[in-house]
C-alpha cells in the first residue's frame, strides 16, 4: 500500500522508486504527486523541486547581507526569518513585476507558475513582487489584473525611484508571440525596466514556440539599470535586447550577473522578431495522418507516447495529469506542450475551464485520435480507457456505462446517446473500434447512433 504524506499542499509518496527511476535516467529526483478526482486519489505530475534556488538566483549581490564570517547570507537563510525588517529592504536593488502569460496553453503550467510566484515572495529578496497576467491569445495584447487579485496598474509599473525588473513567464505558444506584438510590448517596457523572458520550455524546444532567440553578447552600462542601458553584439533591427532564459538557476544567475556586474560581457540568448507558424493557425491543409506522421518524426519520445495514451480517454487537465503520472511518471508539462504546439490537441473551453473534471476540455483535431490509437498497443489502449472510466465515472453515468462495456463487452448494454453525452460517445466509439474483437458490436451501435445524431 502506498504511504502518502502532505507536503506544502502536495500529497507525495515516501517510496524511493521515483528517485531510483530518475537516477537511472540521469535526471534530478522529483517528488511523486497525487490529485483528488471525485472521491479517490490519482497520480499527477509532480511540482518543482528546489524552487527556492530559482528565486535565489535572481537576488542581486547587493541584497546578500554579510554574515559574521565575512561571507554572504544565502536567500534560503532569510526565508521566514523573524528578524527581517523594513530597514533591510533598502538593500534591495529591484522591484519585481512578474508577468504571467495567460494564453490558451498556459493552464498546463499553473502549478509551476504558482511555485515560482510563492518562492519569489517567500525569499523577501525584492522590495515588492507584483504579479500580472498577459493575454497572448490575441494580437492586441492586454495586461490584465494581477493574478493575486490585488489592485495594481493595468501595465507593469516600470520607472520611478526604484529600479525595476520585469520577468515574463511564458511557453511562447500564444499568437501574440508569433505575430511579434508581444516582443514589441516587452521592448517598450525595457526603456524603464530590465526585461527578460523566462521560457517554460527547455531551450532545445524553443523552436516549436513563437519566440525566436539568437545567441548574443550583452553588457550593461549601468548596474541595476533598464534594458535600454544594455549593449548587444547583434545589429538586429535596432530594438532593445530582451534576453530569453530557461527556468533554471544557471540561466537566471547569468541574467542577474549581467545586470549587476558591468562592464563585463555576458553570453545569453536574445529574442529576435521572426513571425512564424504556431498551433493556432499552422498546418491547416494537413490531413490527420500527415499531422501524426510529422509529429512522430519531430517530437520527443515522451511526447509521442503521451499523445497515444491520451487518445484513449476523454480529456480534461486532471485526466491528462493522471495519465502522465501513472504511465509516464518522468514526463513534464513541456511534453504536453509539444502536443499542443503541433496542433494535434486543442483546448475547447476558456483557460479557466480546463480544470473541470466533469467535462471534456481538450479535444484532438478530427481524425487525429484514430490515427494515434492505430499506433498504440490494444492492451495499453484498454488499460488507459478503463482507468479513465474509473476516474471520471464518479461524475458521469455515460462514463460508468462505458467502463462496464470495457469490463464485460458480452453482457454490458452501454449507454443511451443524448446531445449531452455525444462528445464522450465519440471518444468511446474511437476507442472501441481500436480495441476491435468483442468490442466491435458496441462500436457499430455507437456509430449508428452518432450518425443519427449528426444527420450523416
Amino acid at each position: 500500500m502506498t504511504d502518502y504524506e502532505l507536503t506544502e499542499g502536495w500529497l507525495t509518496t515516501r517510496s524511493p522508486r521515483a528517485r531510483d527511476r530518475a537516477t537511472a535516467w540521469g535526471r534530478p529526483a522529483r517528488r511523486e504527486a497525487v490529485q483528488r478526482i471525485g472521491n479517490r486519489l490519482w497520480p499527477s505530475v509532480p511540482a518543482l523541486d528546489q524552487v527556492d534556488e530559482l528565486a535565489e538566483a535572481l537576488v542581486p549581490p547587493a541584497a546578500h547581507g554579510p554574515d559574521q564570517s565575512g561571507g554572504h547570507v544565502r536567500v534560503r537563510d532569510w526565508i521566514d526569518d523573524p528578524l527581517w525588517s523594513d530597514e533591510r529592504a533598502h538593500e534591495q536593488l529591484w522591484e519585481l513585476d512578474l508577468v504571467v502569460d495567460a494564453g490558451l496553453t498556459m493552464p498546463i503550467w499553473d502549478d509551476t507558475v504558482a511555485d515560482v510566484v510563492a518562492a519569489l515572495r517567500r525569499t523577501r529578496a525584492f522590495h515588492s513582487v507584483d504579479v500580472h497576467d498577459l493575454d497572448t491569445g490575441r494580437r492586441d495584447l492586454r495586461v490584465g489584473r494581477p493574478l493575486d487579485r490585488r489592485v495594481a496598474p493595468a501595465e507593469p509599473a516600470v520607472g520611478g525611484p526604484s529600479s525595476r525588473m520585469v520577468l515574463v513567464l511564458t511557453d511562447g505558444l500564444g499568437v501574440a508571440w508569433s505575430a511579434g506584438t508581444a516582443l514589441h510590448r516587452l521592448r517598450a517596457w525595457g526603456h524603464d525596466a530590465a526585461v527578460a523572458i523566462v521560457h517554460l520550455l527547455p531551450a532545445p524546444l524553443w523552436g516549436i514556440s513563437g519566440i525566436t532567440a539568437q545567441r548574443a553578447r550583452l553588457r550593461s552600462r549601468s548596474p541595476g539599470g533598464p534594458s535600454a542601458a544594455i549593449d548587444c553584439s547583434l545589429s538586429g533591427d535596432g530594438g532593445l535586447p530582451v534576453p530569453v532564459l530557461e527556468l533554471s538557476s544557471r540561466w537566471l544567475r547569468t541574467w542577474t550577473r549581467l545586470l549587476t556586474r558591468s562592464p563585463a560581457w555576458t553570453d545569453l540568448q536574445v529574442a529576435t522578431p521572426s513571425p512564424k507558424w504556431t498551433f493556432e493557425a499552422g498546418g491547416a491543409d494537413l490531413t490527420a495522418g500527415q499531422r501524426v506522421i510529422d509529429f512522430r518524426t519531430s517530437a520527443s519520445g515522451q511526447a509521442f507516447t503521451l499523445a497515444t495514451l491520451l487518445a484513449a480517454a476523454p480529456l480534461n487537465l486532471p485526466v491528462i495529469r493522471m495519465v502522465q503520472g501513472k504511465w509516464l511518471p518522468l514526463s513534464l508539462p513541456h511534453h504536453l506542450a509539444e502536443i499542443l504546439a503541433a496542433g494535434l490537441l486543442r483546448p475547447v473551453v476558456d483557460p479557466a475551464g480546463v480544470f473541470a473534471p466533469d467535462r471534456i476540455t481538450y479535444e484532438f483535431l478530427p481524425g487525429v485520435r484514430r490515427e494515434l490509437l492505430g499506433l498504440s498497443r490494444r492492451r495499453t489502449t484498454g488499460e488507459v480507457a478503463r482507468t479513465a472510466a474509473d476516474c471520471l465515472g464518479h461524475y458521469l453515468e455515460c462514463v460508468r456505462d462505458f467502463g462496464e462495456v470495457l469490463r464485460a463487452p458480452a453482457t454490458a448494454e452501454g449507454t443511451a446517446l443524448t446531445p449531452e453525452n455525444q462528445p464522450y460517445n465519440e471518444v468511446f466509439h474511437a476507442v472501441l473500434e481500436a480495441l476491435s474483437g468483442p468490442y466491435l458490436g458496441h462500436a457499430r451501435r455507437l456509430a449508428r447512433g452518432l450518425g443519427e445524431h449528426t444527420g450523416s
